[in-house]
């Protein structure tokens, strides 16, 4: 008995190399492809239902075309703004300047933990109101190839930020800010929104009513190790230094079911699932001084610090799509669930998030195609995870409602087919305010807590009462809004 050997297309033999080859390169999450949900522009939100658009491979693997090669990219232009808003800081609340010849009466961490400045000497003006506005683009690259036509097909999809490849703003949600700019930012967006993206993708028919994929996307985790000799302590701007960066790349699975459950009925049944992942960058400073007593059986100080960038928790999601024919075109109706673990989250210095919450995103829309045109229209509503910040915390996030407009045309250039379409995409970050509570489960901390002077041993009356220089205190509000377009170019070959 002679085995059959399935034919395989030379583009899917090309593409199946460069996706290899991609394996070794470097990049990051895709918390961009995620805030947006941008796929197909003619199709608004229905990336895990859908699909087959520029960013497929990552979202829905299972949806890759399988009859031939096709590439895409799209230029994504993003305006994000956030105004905060702060509420009058009353008086009797500034740590002042005797908290430099002070100690707590109680011996515990509040004053020695945290080592205020005095209110008047903070390296930043309080601000009314912040507002927070930048402009950003990003190429968005796809590309899918069968290998064996009808039935294996592999894919990949790109996201590379136009000037910057990817930044990384770290920060503090709490009173800690205070020794840097003491402002408060978006938890969920900005820097999240620019960065790198690398998803390899494969998929596999099984028959005419079930099909499976799943992929990986790539991410780094750093290590860093510099090492600083300080001749003379008294003189620290002088020094000498080697850092050590070690970039080890990692991967986060994710993977697809698409079911046709009826014969003859064109309803599609979609499952997603997509890994946790996170760019980690974690480090061990090693201080050395000239002529210093270090601790027994060291040679020099560790600074320690770990930060996290990019994380996105374990999602999984439900879809379904139908067709209706109406007139002479075809309306395609969807709409899905997506379940994110945000429970979990570990914000930019790995510390957990504490009470945050588990969230269900709602999407949905109608695509209507005539002739060689494609009209299409969407809506969405992601909750929060993100409880009201009564306490020490200040993590600035709200509920999104999100429309999109898109249109898509298609052209014939000999054997080629060529499609252009455009999309418009508005999210509104609903308006929302905190206020500070004593009752608080971690309530704002007294930076300044009841102590004596130092000199004469004297209870200090600076300290009697709450004095913090926590930003969020004694409120704030805060809203915005993400505002997408996208320019998408495709070609099959």
């Amino acid at each position: 008995m002679w085995l059959k050997v399935p034919k395989i297309s030379s583009t899917g033999l090309l593409t199946l190399c460069g996706v290899m080859c991609c394996v070794f390169g470097k990049a990051h999450g895709s918390p961009f492809l995620e805030r947006l949900q941008l796929d197909s522009v003619d199709k608004p939100f229905a990336a895990r239902s859908l699909g087959a658009g520029t960013a497929t491979p990552y979202f829905h693997p299972a949806r890759i075309p399988l009859d031939r090669l096709r590439m895409s990219a799209a230029i994504v232009s993003l305006y994000q703004s956030h105004s905060i808003k702060f509420d009058d800081r009353p008086d009797g609340y500034d740590v002042a300047h005797s908290v430099y010849r002070s100690r707590a009466v109680d011996d515990y961490d509040g004053l020695d933990r945290v080592k205020p400045v005095a209110t008047s000497e903070l390296p930043y003006n309080r601000r009314r109101t912040d507002a927070l506005a930048q402009r950003t683009e990003t190429l968005v690259l796809g590309l899918s190839a069968p290998i064996v036509v009808d039935s294996l097909g592999v894919a990949l999809v790109a996201t590379l930020p136009v000037g910057l490849l990817q930044t990384q703003r770290p920060f503090f949600v709490d009173e800690r800010s205070q020794f840097f700019d003491g402002r408060l930012y978006p938890e969920l967006y900005r820097d999240r929104l620019e960065s790198s993206t690398v998803a390899l993708a494969a998929t596999y028919r099984l028959g005419s009513w079930l099909s499976v994929g799943g992929g990986v996307s790539l991410a780094n985790h750093s290590r860093s190790v510099p090492q600083v000799y300080v001749p003379d302590a008294g003189d620290q701007e002088r020094t000498l230094t080697n850092a050590q960066i070690e970039v080890v790349p990692t991967l986060a699975p994710f993977g697809s079911i698409n079911v046709h459950p009826f014969t003859g009925y064109p309803v599609t049944f979609s499952m997603t699932v997509h890994g946790p992942s996170e760019s980690r960058l974690t480090g061990r400073g090693q201080l050395r001084f000239w002529e210093f007593d270090y601790p027994e059986g060291q040679t020099f100080l560790n600074q320690r610090f770990d930060l996290v960038f990019l994380y996105q928790p374990l999602r999984a999601g439900i879809g379904l799509d139908t067709l209706v024919d109406i007139g002479a075109g075809t309306l395609a109706i969807y709409g899905d669930l997506v379940w994110s673990d945000w429970s979990r989250y570990r914000n930019r210095h790995g510390e957990s998030a504490g009470n945050w919450s588990d969230t269900v995103d709602i999407k949905g829309g109608l695509a209507y195609e005539f002739g060689a045109s494609s009209l299409g229209l969407g809506a969405a509503y992601f909750p929060t995870p993100v409880p009201r910040q009564v306490g020490r915390t200040n993590y600035v996030d709200s509920a999104r409602v999100g429309t999109q407009l898109g249109w898509q045309r298609r052209f014939r250039l000999e054997r080629r087919r060529i499609s252009i379409g455009i999309g418009l995409q508005y999210q509104h970050l609903l308006q929302r305010g905190h206020k500070k509570s004593p009752d608080a489960q971690d309530p704002i901390l007294d930076e300044f807590p009841e102590s004596r002077d130092l000199r004469t041993g004297r209870l200090n009356s600076d300290s009697l009462g709450l004095q913090t220089n926590n930003p969020g205190f004694p409120g704030y509000s805060h809203r915005g809004y993400l505002m997408t377009g996208m320019l998408q170019l495709g070609i099959e070959l």
